[in-house]
Order: C-alpha cells, then structure tokens, then sequence
C-alpha cells in the first residue's frame, strides 16, 4: 500500500490530537436486510470501541451517529464518551432497522457541514495564542451503505468537490460498502481509495471482519495517523469462495487474528454502564 499524504491545514504532525470529531453515517435503507441484523450488534461494538479509545487516551471527542433511508435522522450528537454512555443494543437495532430508500449523497453533504461547524466551533472556543499553535483537530467521516443514492436532491459531482475539499483541509474520510465495489464507487464520490473497504454483505463472518477492519482505521485516524485498509482485512471482509481477486493471489494462510489486531472481545468483556438514564439525556 502507498501511504497516504496528510494534508496540513488544522493538524500538525507528531502532536497528540486536541480534539477528535468523529461523524458516523449508517444506512437503513431497505436493502440492509441482506446484512440479516449482524449491522446491529457490529455497530454496537464500532461505537463500544470508540469510548473505548477515547477513554484511554484522555483526547477530547465528540461522536455523532447519522442513521438514513429517505430521511436524516441523528441518533447521538456530538456525545462526549467521557460524560455520556452508548445506546443499547436494542435501540440501535430500532433506529437500524431498514426501511425506506437511500439519501446517501445528501447525508454525507450533511456530515461535512456539521464536521466544519464543529471544527470552527472549538477555534473559536480557543484563545489567539493557542489557535496560533495549530492545534491538530481530527475530523473523521465514517460512511456504511450497501446501495446507490436514489433519493437525495444533491448530485454525486457535488459531493466530490465537497468531499476532496474536506481531505484537503486535512479531514479523513473513510467509506464501507456492499453491493459495490467501495474502491470504485470511492472514488467516485471523492473518497481515497486506500481508505474504502468492500464487505460481503450476506455473509456474517465477512461482514464482521469488515466492520472491525473499520474500526481498527477509525482507531489509527482518531490518533491523528490516517491509516489503510489492509490487503488481509480486504480479503477477509470478503466472500472469497465466491470471489478471489487474482491480484490478492498467491495469499499466505490467515488467521482472523491476524487480520483484527485489537481483539473485539477484550472491547465487548469492557465493564459496560448501564444506558438507559443516560440516553435520555439524549433525545
């Protein structure tokens, strides 16, 4: 894999991020049931590992999470992992449950508007001197969809422009795909390539190794380092008796270990708070 370059506008190299703004968009359109649930309880551990880290490493985050068929609707804003707790199970499955079409271009355009709000929000909220610093503020826009828009009344060229001038004002843009080539269909939207990763979405094992490839690079860019998918988490988030891409040939024998290098399990056995006080806080 080539390395991706850094943009540097809001983040300085080397430094401990300031502050991270993670924005997450899951689809729930109707074509979702082909993940047959395993969406839920996987996005339960995505957002399980994000309070996680950002528990540990003491950074500064704000997380939102964007469901969307035909509509937009936010299910945590700007919640600080620090205060604030995750939603159940359950009502992650109530809020993924799929329906509806898919407003993915105006979804994303939504994200990136708030990501830059957010990002002007915390300058200001700095003094002259420490804005001078150039503080490395992190932004991260994380996309999940198994489908092509067919709802949104923005175009796929405007996103583009949206999305390149997100990422060259250092932000990071990650997409996860079914039904598509994510590589293709990145790249197409603005994405880099290095950062869209393919899942199979019928089949339960490709579709976790896939989620937590996601959440292993969402953990790396919230440390301020963007990182790539693997050529082993791309292969393993795949159905590979149906489809083997002869470039991933010759492969050495794997282990899903290997492919996972923060063990799910250890995120899961987290002595995890109770939510529903919480949550009400929330809504």
């Amino acid at each position: 894999m080539t390395s991706i370059t850094t943009r540097q506008t809001t983040r300085s190299t080397g430094l401990q991020p300031a502050i991270v703004l993670k924005n997450i968009c899951i689809d729930r359109s109707g074509s979702m049931t082909s993940f047959g649930g395993q969406q839920y309880a996987m996005t339960e551990e995505l957002l399980l590992d994000s309070w996680k880290q950002a528990r540990e490493s003491n950074i500064p985050t704000q997380i939102t999470l964007k469901t969307f068929d035909d509509r937009v609707e936010t299910l945590l804003n700007k919640i600080n992992p620090n205060t604030q707790n995750t939603p159940s199970l359950q009502i992650i499955r109530e809020n993924l449950h799929p329906r509806g079409s898919t407003r993915l271009n105006d979804t994303i355009l939504n994200s990136l508007i708030q990501l830059e709000e957010d990002k002007d929000i915390y300058l200001n909220s700095l003094s002259n001197e420490v804005r001078g610093l150039n503080p490395t503020i992190v932004q991260i826009l994380v996309v999940i969809t198994d489908g092509h828009d067919n709802y949104s009344n923005s175009s796929k060229d405007y996103v583009k422009d949206k999305i390149l001038e997100f990422r060259e004002q250092g932000g990071e843009a990650i997409l996860m795909a079914a039904n598509m080539d994510a590589q293709v269909i990145g790249s197409e939207y603005g994405f880099n390539i290095e950062q869209c990763l393919t899942v199979h979405n019928s089949d339960q094992e490709a579709i976790q190794s896939g989620f937590r490839s996601l959440g292993t690079v969402v953990r790396g860019s919230s440390l301020g380092i963007p990182t790539s998918f693997t050529q082993t988490q791309r292969v393993l988030s795949q159905n590979i008796s149906q489809t083997t891409p002869v470039n991933l040939l010759p492969m050495p024998t794997l282990t899903r270990q290997t492919a996972t290098p923060s063990s799910p399990t250890s995120i899961l056995q987290t002595p995890r708070p109770t939510y529903q006080t919480a949550y009400a806080d929330l809504i």
